[in-house]
């Protein structure tokens, strides 16, 4: 067995290496390709995702918050959603008594009324959203169709104004 230097660096030469090649291996070729693939299926899926989900507006995005916080029992953040001037108010922890065992879900939002010429003090725009929400208990499953009126105050945001 011959152990000189020459012997080693040829091992440890690339197989495919040839006088004319330019220096990709092919585990390097290989390994670029899938590379490249994966990004580009990932950047594909990516693009899909935001064709499908549609964007919601910031009076869905309120209800949205809503209903969230009573999902998780947390009616103090449900009633600070609310309008200061509103007519209505959050939910009470009476009226949902066992909101610890059910799960709440926004399924889908959707405004389908506006109205802009509003005479009510701190109210620039009112809204109507209808909401779908699948209310699961463990054992069946119940889709909600409810309507919520969100009003946006003269800063520009949008607070709940009615929910029932």
């Amino acid at each position: 067995m011959d152990d000189s230097p020459e012997r080693e660096e040829s091992a440890a030469e690339p197989l495919d290496s040839s006088p004319g090649t330019t220096g990709v291996t092919r585990r390097g070729l290989l390994v670029y390709s899938g590379g490249s693939a994966l990004a580009t299926f990932a950047g594909a899926g990516s693009g899909w995702f935001v064709f499908i989900r549609e964007p919601t507006g910031p009076e869905e995005d309120v209800v949205r918050e809503y209903v969230d916080a009573l999902d998780r029992a947390h009616f103090h953040t449900a009633q600070e959603l609310f309008h200061e001037n509103a007519p209505g108010e959050a939910w009470s922890p009476s009226e949902i008594p066992d909101i610890g065992r059910v799960s709440l879900t926004v399924e889908e939002t959707a405004v389908v009324d506006r109205e802009t010429d509003i005479e009510i003090d701190g109210v620039e725009e009112l809204a109507l959203v209808h909401v779908d929400i699948e209310l699961d208990d463990g054992s069946q499953v119940e889709l909600l169709e409810l309507a919520f009126v969100a009003a946006r105050d003269e800063d520009g945001e949008w607070l709940l104004w009615q929910d029932r």
